[in-house]
């Protein structure tokens, strides 16, 4: 009988969704999938009420539902077989507009093994500051 080796990934990654969001779900997998030993999975934020408005309120009221979104996620302990090593909001305006600080406090609060909690706010400033402080300045 021939035996089934099943890797660890070397990195896992969990991302935190807006309800409405699509384009993660079809761009993640193509993207990710050409990094070799890079794991992901996604799970959905939940609106108050199930709003479907993309507003600074909707996002304020959505704020405590990232501990939710991050806790649902396992297993948190990383002792039987895996855990996410990244856990991030995948979702810039959210990410903004209620703060880093904030965005990535919940996503700890809900999942708190991970090595590391990001946003999309840090992850635009990160990159950025990839251009040693010069001006981006793009013309659509």
């Amino acid at each position: 009988m021939e035996s089934i080796y099943i890797h660890k990934p070397l990195l896992t990654i969990g991302f935190i969704q807006l309800p409405s969001d699509l384009t993660t779900d079809n761009e993640i997998p193509f993207i990710l999938c050409q990094i070799k030993g890079i794991c992901w999975r996604m799970q959905k934020l939940e609106f108050k009420g199930n709003d479907t408005k993309i507003t600074v309120k909707t996002y304020k009221n959505a704020l405590k539902n990232i501990k939710k979104a991050s806790s649902i996620f396992i297993p948190k302990d990383g002792e039987s077989y895996g855990n996410l090593d990244i856990i991030a909001l995948a979702c810039t305006s959210m990410s903004f507009s209620l703060g880093p600080l904030k965005v990535q406090e919940e996503l700890l609060k809900g999942y708190p093994n991970t090595l590391m909690a990001i946003d999309m706010a840090t992850a635009v400033v990160a990159a950025l500051n990839c251009f040693n402080n010069k001006i981006l300045i793009v013309f659509f």
